[in-house]
């Protein structure tokens, strides 16, 4: 969800950003609201916390006590969330319309936007933190054996209809999978932006067998922790968690890092040339989507305001 306020972003995410996912799901701060493009804000939104409970329990068995506080976790950040966030989210969807409006946009001013989504997903981690904790305290042997068979079990789900693909066949399902999200936000693509969305697709490094090994290596550093949870302290618990979760211990090895630093610098190249290249058609569907986005989230936060 790095880009989750990126036009095209749900074709670009990277391999670890799709972890970053994962987790997120399993601590309850995935900024949901952005990702769903297929349906209004203001349907979606107030189901939030039903649909984080349902990823919770997608990888692991709760007891009722679990269940219980897990419902009164989501609920508490549900509130918080609506009442506190979302008008950030607003803001932040108003002043990228703002850039967006000039003819063309830099790849570093949408990379800005990037860093800016992140650190809106550590707010929600910040707030989520202690609950985590007491979660991830109370998780027995057994369901901790669940999670990670469960874990692994998604990570060859997801990596399978790449893996027996050949290079050619993953290139060309690449640029399909960004053109039918680019699709979404400004409508068919013409030829020569679609001859760029294959040029950069034949361009990036091929990374699931690399982002499967990082995974694996995750699941090993949240092995331990769960393992030596009982004899850390508070503060070092609650650090580590913190450095798991957000990513500061799942980092790539430099190598790899690299390799996933040019795709992501190659995407953002992409999106400002296809950005300079829309037609008024293209501009119009652009502002409009981006409009009902923000009008969604005013909505709903000042709902929310309206009935505290």
């Amino acid at each position: 969800m790095t880009y989750f306020i990126t036009p095209f972003s749900g074709s670009v995410r990277s391999g670890r950003a799709r972890l970053l996912r994962q987790l997120k799901a399993l601590t309850w701060a995935t900024l949901l609201a952005l990702t769903l493009t297929n349906c209004s804000l203001r349907v979606s939104y107030p189901f939030m916390d039903w649909w984080l409970g349902w990823q919770v329990k997608d990888y692991i068995s709760l007891s009722p006590s679990q269940d219980d506080q897990l419902e009164t976790v989501l609920d508490r950040f549900h509130l918080w969330h609506q009442n506190t966030q979302l008008i950030t989210y607003a803001n932040t969807v108003d002043e990228l319309e703002s850039e967006l409006q000039h003819a063309s946009i830099e790849p570093e001013i949408l990379a800005v936007y990037g860093a800016r989504a992140s650190e809106l997903w550590l707010a929600s981690l910040d707030y989520l933190l202690p609950d985590v904790q007491r979660l991830f305290l109370s998780i027995s042997e057994a369901q901790w054996s669940e999670f990670k068979h469960n874990l692994n079990e998604h990570i060859e789900e997801e990596a399978e209809p790449v893996l027996d693909k050949t290079p050619e066949e993953r290139t060309k399902r690449r640029a399909k999978r960004f053109e039918k999200t680019a699709k979404t936000w400004i409508g068919r693509l013409d030829p020569q932006q679609k001859h760029w969305v294959r040029e950069w697709s034949q361009n990036l490094h091929f990374l699931t067998e690399v982002d499967m090994q990082e995974k694996r290596l995750w699941m090993n550093k949240a092995d331990q922790l769960f393992q030596n949870r009982f004899n850390l302290s508070e503060e070092q618990l609650q650090q580590q968690l913190n450095d798991l979760i957000s990513g500061e211990a799942s980092r790539w090895t430099p190598d790899n890092q690299q390799l996933l630093d040019e795709n992501r610098h190659q995407t953002m190249i992409l999106i400002s040339r296809l950005h300079a290249s829309l037609s008024d058609k293209q501009r119009k569907r652009l502002f409009e989507k981006l409009g009902s986005y923000r009008s969604d989230l005013i909505y709903l936060f000042e709902k929310a305001q309206a009935a505290r």
